[in-house]
């Protein structure tokens, strides 16, 4: 993402209010030294430190202009891009092996939960407000780069590990040493009224666009996101930042129209403005020091100044006086249909405008319609779909587009319906499918939006025990009939892969706890048969093993990493299906089969 997308902010140092504890410059100067001594000890190439020095170089250079508010928000940048790119190669073979990956995950989760319940002091709203938003964002991170090392090569789930660990990082920088004395909290509030406002200008405009244009909207989007979710913790400090910044990219597309004299003279009154609020003013601080730093920054920079200025600084004084009515959603007004859009939590892939359009769709119906963003990692519609990629679109519980319709990072060639998605053409296509299925559920035909897309009747056929004909290393057969009657576990497994074979001992001990109630099936994949007997030789099993071909694979879904474990009731049908060897798998398992078998 470039760094236009990634806000700025901060007030000029005559405004700062209460007695300063410590001077922020000497406070920040040990951070830069840490920085770059990291920057300097990392494995990346020169290039990599030249641009990462340069990141450090801008926070320097607005610490020594005195806007120490505006240095510590853009420290951010340099800290978080230089986790991500430097992790992966302090983790040895973890960038490499399975095993090991998986369990530097394992081990980093309980940093992070101690992190995330972490109480924060009172700290300037401005301090707070960038220590939210870092917090907020780590555990998406975390909980989305382990699957996208299985997708994309363990290093990049690295990558997402080390943003993770970046971000909380500076979250506590941002915590650990106040600026100023902190103030009084006069009432900060949601700023979902606001929100919603700018979410029908950036829908307008979009609408409006061309397809070049679209991409400007993502990290838009991405920043209302990020609003919605710190409201919904009530962490209001982070929620205006987050919200202030998506204004600014919204506002910031527009050239500039006024003079560096008739900015500098305006910015000056907004100044005078802002010293009448009472209480705690540095997160408008912040972006007086942004605008300075801007104006500073010659004619290239002076639309950045003039949307900070003209836009924003009034805004932020409208927030901390103002207390308009929260909008009333159309789930509270009784909507009955839900569009659901399943993402990436942070993404600026061309599937991202997937969000925007269906909002698009949406908004066309205010009362009966609802729209609702989730995360691939967390969401309960991708699990019961088996979904690993994204986008995914559903229309209550029908899926009308999966992520083989449309344009990825990783599969530029596919041929889906929606494919190339940066064309107008497929995008109005996308559109015009969810409108339809949205109309028909109106009507209460939910038996003709079925036709139309998936629903779990029709994707019940991928959720049984699927059609194939197996047969064990002995030559028994293996197929739904022969297991007719047990709850059924399929490991999916390889001899190379060393949390296959950590799995496949673990349930040893299943077979042994469940009798005859549960058969475990190792279904081998991605290597030879000569290599598993070879195997089993040195440690047998009492799991059912049979070779799984490309065909078969295919049936029981797709998947692309092991291992991959699913778990089937008596009567053959999915009931749980897990990916990856994540530490809490196995406590997933048991409580499964205790609810299906009753120990």
């Amino acid at each position: 993402m470039s760094a236009s997308a990634f806000l700025v902010t901060t007030l000029a140092s005559s405004l700062l209010m209460g007695a300063t504890q410590s001077s922020p410059s000497d406070w920040l100067a040990p951070k830069y030294a840490a920085v770059q001594g990291q920057i300097e000890g990392s494995k990346l190439d020169k290039d990599t430190k030249a641009q990462l020095t340069g990141l450090l170089e801008r926070a320097r250079g607005e610490t020594k202009a005195g806007r120490n508010y505006y240095a510590l928000k853009v420290l951010s940048y340099s800290i978080t891009n230089l986790r991500a790119m430097a992790y992966p190669g302090t983790q040895g073979t973890a960038a490499k092996e399975r095993d090991a990956y998986d369990k530097a995950f394992a081990a980093y989760a309980p940093k992070l939960q101690a992190e995330m319940e972490k109480p924060y002091a009172d700290l300037p709203l401005a301090q707070l407000g960038l220590a939210q938003r870092s917090r907020n964002k780590a555990k998406p991170f975390f909980d989305a780069g382990q699957p996208y090392g299985y997708e994309a090569g363990l290093e990049a789930g690295l990558s997402y590990l080390g943003l993770a660990d970046g971000l909380l990082e500076y979250a506590n920088w941002c915590a650990e040493s106040p600026f100023q004395t902190p103030e009084a909290n006069y009432g900060l509030r949601s700023v979902e009224p606001e929100l919603a406002e700018l979410d029908s200008k950036v829908l307008s405009e979009f609408d409006k666009s061309t397809a070049a244009q679209r991409g400007d909207f993502i990290p838009i989007n991405d920043a209302m996101k990020e609003g919605h979710e710190l409201n919904e913790r009530g962490w209001y400090a982070g929620a205006i930042v987050a919200y202030l910044d998506a204004e600014f990219l919204f506002a910031h597309r527009t050239p500039a129209t006024a003079t560096r004299e008739v900015l500098e003279a305006n910015l000056e009154k907004e100044k005078l403005e802002i010293a009448k609020l009472p209480g705690d003013n540095t997160i408008g601080q912040m972006y007086v020091e942004a605008a300075e730093s801007y104006l500073a920054g010659g004619p290239a920079r002076l639309g950045d100044a003039q949307a900070i200025i003209t836009d924003i600084l009034p805004r932020y004084r409208a927030i901390l006086t103002t207390k308009p009515a929260m909008p009333v959603s159309a789930k509270e007004q009784g909507a009955k249909i839900t569009v659901t859009l399943v993402r990436w939590p942070y993404t600026c892939s061309l599937s991202d405008p997937a969000s925007l359009l269906a909002r698009n769709v949406v908004r066309q119906f205010p009362h009966d319609v609802q729209f609702v963003s989730e995360d691939l990692t967390h969401s309960e519609l991708a699990k019961r779909y088996n979904l690993t990629e994204y986008p995914a679109l559903f229309v209550n519980d029908v899926l009308v587009a999966q992520p083989s319709d449309f344009t990825t990072f990783w599969a530029e060639k596919r041929s889906g319906k929606y494919v190339p998605f940066d064309k107008k053409e497929n995008q109005d296509k996308f559109m015009a499918d969810v409108s339809e299925v949205i109309n028909m559920f109106r009507k209460g035909d939910a038996n003709a939006a079925a036709k139309l897309g998936e629903t779990p009747a029709v994707a019940a056929k991928a959720t049984l025990f699927p059609d194939v004909q197996l047969t064990d290393l002995s030559g028994k057969p293996v197929n739904a009939e022969t297991l007719k009657g047990r709850a059924v576990i399929v490991e999916c497994w390889a001899p190379w892969c060393p949390p296959c074979r950590e799995t496949l001992a673990w349930l040893e001990g299943v077979i042994k706890k469940q009798g005859d109630k549960l058969a475990v099936v190792g279904l081998a994949v991605m290597c030879k048969e000569s290599e598993v007997r070879e195997y089993l030789a040195q440690k047998p099993s009492h799991a059912i093993i049979a070779m799984g071909s490309a065909e078969v694979q295919a049936k029981f879904g797709s998947f692309v990493s092991i291992p991959q474990m699913f778990i089937y009731d008596g009567n053959g049908r999915l009931v749980q299906s897990l990916v990856g060897a994540s530490p809490d798998n196995h406590a997933k398992v048991e409580a499964t089969l205790k609810q299906l078998l009753g120990r």
